[in-house]
């Protein structure tokens, strides 16, 4: 009996240490200054009737590119239009 109020004690430990973590993750990507889709696109992803157009998500891209070093958009295509 001992064993199984153990396990559960632990399972209950990384339950709240991954809720934790998911509260946390979000305000610690704005803190390193890294844009969010919402504060780019003006609303929501997701939400009802709201779709990004191609420009937004190039631009959303675009700020992506230059806050952090794991993205890299390379080249454009003809008449401008940027190819990652």
């Amino acid at each position: 009996m001992g064993s199984v109020v153990y396990t559960r004690r632990v399972r209950n430990a990384r339950v709240f240490a991954l809720y934790v973590l998911l509260a946390v993750a979000p305000a610690a990507l704005v803190a390193n200054g890294i844009p969010t889709p919402e504060s780019v696109f003006g609303f929501r992803p997701g939400a009802d009737y709201k779709l990004a157009t191609y420009d937004q998500s190039v631009d959303y891209f675009k700020k992506l590119d230059a806050a952090t070093k794991y993205v890299k958009l390379v080249g454009s295509a003809a008449g401008g239009a940027v190819c990652g």
